[in-house]
């Protein structure tokens, strides 16, 4: 590819549709779904062809403009050519000159290739307390309710500033407690309905919920011992809408934390990896559910919630894949197929006999 070709310009009028085309080849075909037609967007052509687009739009709000960067994608066939670089380098330099005060962008938590490229661009894994303060709290609300990030489970919400820095959100015990404390603040709902419907049942659920969310992270620990990487534990700030919408459906439902790699590659080992933990975490999880077939109500609390659980941690599409299987996917399809086989076949038998 002669680089020198590739332009790098805004959208024209009547190209929305071959932006759309080129950005659902880019994407797994669930999520290419969500690729929306674009009001405004930045397009890399090659040789008089749409080979990669931005797609954005802005979110004014306390006398802010902020651009949300819906969609950015490459074409597959000019992956590893240095189209994305170019692509994202000229479209935030397009947006600043647009008087921007900030930008964000949503991206999934092992995407390493995107996330790599915005922040090589300035941007910034930012938490809500830092969106607040950064965007005022009408800023943030806006920024939740005209982006996907209710729904984007196991995605991070990443931030850049025009004149101020963005404090990047910390790893390990903090975020440890935020992903805990917010599993539990966005299920209040289900606590109170449980708690006017069947007041004696309260403590024994609670109990189960944090010990299935205890498993959630330790499983998942113990996995990363079996690797020689350093490994650092991330709260995805994605999805507290589903939480909520699945709770009060009567199951409680995680946001998504897990164990991160400080470095990653494009190896079979490294993808081995990253699949153990959540091999792991499946084969506990299956065992615990189990715990139905006792007599004890406190045990079988913790089957009914774990039951639920196998249920998305075995879907690879987004925005369920960050919950475990997308990292076994990627590892392995017949490992994948093994563990959703037998997942459905257990849940089968575990909801007629104990159901």
């Amino acid at each position: 590819m002669n680089k020198e070709k590739l332009i790098i310009r805004e959208m024209k009028e009547g190209e929305e549709r071959e932006i759309v085309k080129t950005g659902r080849r880019a994407f797994p075909a669930f999520e290419a779904l969500f690729v929306e037609s674009p009001r405004m967007a930045m397009a890399a052509v090659y040789e008089d062809k749409i080979i990669g687009g931005i797609i954005y739009k802005f979110i004014s709000s306390g006398g802010k403009r902020i651009a949300y960067i819906s969609e950015a994608f490459v074409d597959p066939d000019y992956h590893g050519s240095g189209v994305g670089t170019k692509l994202y380098k000229e479209t935030f330099c397009h947006i600043w000159d647009q008087g921007c005060d900030g930008m964000t962008a949503l991206v999934k938590d092992d995407n390493v290739a995107s996330w790599k490229l915005f922040m090589e661009n300035g941007f910034k894994r930012a938490g809500a307390f830092e969106v607040i303060r950064q965007a005022g709290i009408s800023g943030a609300l806006l920024q939740y309710l005209k982006t996907p990030v209710p729904f984007a489970v196991g995605m991070d919400f990443y931030m850049v500033m025009k004149e101020t820095s963005v404090k990047e959100k910390d790893t390990g015990f903090c975020q440890l407690f935020s992903f805990l404390a917010s599993n539990f603040l966005l299920l209040l709902p289900v606590w109170l309905q449980l708690f006017r419907r069947s007041p004696q049942s309260l403590p024994v659920f609670m109990s189960a919920y944090f010990t299935v969310l205890a498993l959630f992270v330790l499983t998942r620990y113990a996995g990363t011992l079996f690797s020689r990487r350093s490994w650092k534990f991330r709260f995805n700030n994605g999805g507290s809408f589903l939480t909520v919408l699945l709770g009060l459906f009567g199951n409680t439902f995680p946001m998504n934390g897990n164990w991160y790699p400080d470095k990653y590659e494009n190896t079979p080992a490294f993808r081995r990896d990253m699949a153990i933990p959540e091999i792991i975490k499946w084969a506990v999880f299956s065992l615990a559910a189990l715990l139905a077939f006792t007599g004890i109500p406190y045990l079988r609390s913790v089957s009914q919630i774990i039951c639920y659980y196998l249920i998305f941690i075995i879907i690879p599409l987004y925005p369920f894949e960050a919950l475990g299987a997308g990292r076994i996917y990627r590892f392995s399809r017949l490992l994948w197929l093994f563990t959703a086989v037998l997942t459905v076949l257990e849940l089968t038998l575990v909801f007629h006999f104990a159901g």
